[in-house]
């Protein structure tokens, strides 16, 4: 007589053991597989916005260099700059007559050749500073300096050579 034993089987009690490690494990790379696809997500939506910091600050020297190469030009424009709160114009040089606060943390570009900023530098995507040309700097912070504007609000360039001088204003 033969007696059949599927369950006193010793390789039938350790395949037991290996499917519990088999489904721990699953739910371990399941659980891997979901915190690697939130942080992608977060990672392209960072470098989104590292984009749009970057494209609206071309498109701000392309509207300035418009301006500048025109008789007059006045014209409102909305740029993007998620993350930011504002952008400054300054002359870091000069005197200051602006919000210290701000002034804090643009006088570490003081031996940079820019004069643009936007705040705050640490969200910037590594562009804190830029040299914007043909700006008439001088009289863009002729009351205040640093001279900033809200990243929200719209920006209005104005060129009038014979009231602003050489180079471009912006409000």
């Amino acid at each position: 007589m033969v007696k059949l034993s599927f369950f006193n089987n010793k390789k039938a009690q350790d395949s037991g053991i290996g499917m519990s490690f088999g489904f721990i494990f699953s739910i371990i790379l399941i659980i891997f597989f979901v915190f690697a696809a939130i942080w992608g997500i977060k990672y392209f939506i960072s470098l989104n916005n590292c984009s749009r910091i970057g494209l609206s600050l071309d498109q701000l020297q392309k509207e300035v260099q418009t301006a500048y190469q025109s008789s007059a030009y006045s014209r409102e424009i909305s740029l993007d700059f998620p993350g930011l709160t504002k952008i400054c114009f300054a002359n870091i040089s000069a005197t200051l007559t602006g919000d210290l606060k701000i002034y804090d943390e643009i006088n570490i570009y003081e031996f940079k050749e820019a004069n643009t900023f936007l705040i705050p530098g640490s969200k910037s995507c590594g562009i804190p500073y830029k040299n914007i040309k043909f700006l008439n700097l001088t009289r863009i912070i002729s009351n205040k300096n640093p001279y900033c504007i809200d990243t929200k609000g719209k920006f209005e360039i104005k060129y009038d050579p014979s009231s602003s001088g050489r180079g471009v204003v912006i409000q």
